[in-house]
């Protein structure tokens, strides 16, 4: 992991986001500093560990954050950075993905590059996982009442939206499996033509898309454990 020091950061709390998996991801937080750092890390020597450090800030109730550095590390390649002092390495990026381009071909690398640009840049932090975890370390943000009231309303909005998309759904045409997650859609039940009409008609509604429809139940436990700051019972989807 690089040294420098706008990434360095010293741990005041640590989240594992993948409990009882051999791959371990973790999410650690220097709050006096209000930086944090994803990492990732494998037991195989032959797998790649990941790590990916930023900054946060908060605008009223919502956080801000940004990427400053993402880098990846392995016995065979070493570490291998895409972002360094918030500055993407494009033409690294595109020279590895020259070398592999045929095992990642469905990757586009424009869109990848702009993805990493965007990811530079201050903007909301979606992830309801890591905003909330942000949010429950400083009290003077949110203070538990404040931090109920936000993570209730958005219980509410995720039921909400969830029924909605459901109802609209079964209104095109389409059928559901209700699984231990969430709601599949149960293919073939419509057109192709149908079902990309189906999905623009979620985004511009605002509802609740198929893929997230797909994890609806875990999600929602996910914010009920939220509430109780149950942070330790969390995964990644």
């Amino acid at each position: 992991m690089s040294n420098e020091s706008n990434t360095r950061i010293n741990p005041s709390a640590t989240l594992n986001l993948t409990p009882n998996q051999r791959e371990k991801t973790e999410l650690i937080v220097d709050s006096e500093n209000k930086k944090f750092q994803f990492c990732t890390h494998s037991d195989s020597i032959d797998d790649e560990d990941y790590f990916l450090s930023g900054e946060y800030r908060f605008e009223d109730l919502k956080v801000m954050t940004r990427v400053l550095e993402e880098s990846s590390h392995s016995f065979k390649n070493g570490e291998i950075f895409s972002i360094r002092d918030g500055v993407v390495l494009e033409s690294d990026v595109r020279n590895r993905h020259e070398e592999v381009k045929e095992i990642l071909s469905f990757v586009n690398i424009d869109e990848k590059i702009i993805e990493l640009r965007n990811s530079t840049n201050w903007r909301p932090e979606n992830n309801y996982i890591f905003k909330y975890f942000l949010i429950s370390l400083h009290p003077e943000v949110a203070d538990d009442l404040a931090f109920r009231r936000l993570v209730r309303s958005e219980i509410e909005s995720h039921k909400t939206a969830r029924d909605k998309a459901i109802a609209l759904a079964k209104e095109s045409g389409c059928s559901f499996e209700e699984t231990e997650k969430g709601h599949c859609l149960v293919a073939p039940t419509i057109s192709e033509e149908s079902l990309e009409k189906l999905k623009g008609l979620l985004r511009n509604q605002k509802l609740m898309d198929l893929g997230k429809l797909m994890y609806s139940k875990k999600i929602l436990s996910d914010l009920e454990n939220i509430l109780e700051r149950r942070f330790e019972q969390l995964s990644l989807i």
